[in-house]
């Protein structure tokens, strides 16, 4: 999705935000290195230590899997959290906001699945007890 994109965060991962150290002038949390988005280069460094088979692709996919199966929650809305363009032009043409708010209940409710000991689905892996 080109332009910014508004992330709502939930309590657990603003805690491990205000622990990370923070760089002099860049207001970003992930900021692009060299050309590659530090998000990336992060989340394979980070699951390597931990022997987990995991992608920040398969997070994004586990995080749509989820809301598809588990919430009520409208295509768009997470289509939006995930920062994909929904609609065609037409329907592009006429939207105006984000489903901010929508976005905040979804991630604060994905922030408690993934904090949960009962993983819904024998293909996800609770992290917490991978490291």
């Amino acid at each position: 999705m080109k332009g910014d994109h508004r992330v709502s965060r939930s309590h657990p991962p603003l805690e491990l935000l205000k622990s990370l150290p923070s760089f002099s002038g860049i207001d970003l949390i992930f900021p692009v290195i060299k050309g590659i988005p530090s998000l990336d280069v992060t989340l394979i460094a980070t699951k390597h230590p931990m022997k987990v088979a995991a992608t920040p692709h398969g997070l994004r996919a586990s995080f749509s899997t989820w809301a598809q199966e588990r919430t009520a929650y409208p295509a768009d809305v997470w289509e939006h959290a995930l920062a994909h363009s929904v609609g065609n032009k037409t329907t592009g043409s006429y939207e105006c906001g984000d489903q901010f708010e929508k976005r905040v209940r979804l991630m604060d409710e994905w922030a408690e699945c993934v904090n949960s000991v009962n993983v819904p689905s024998r293909k996800m892996v609770a992290l917490r007890e991978a490291a």
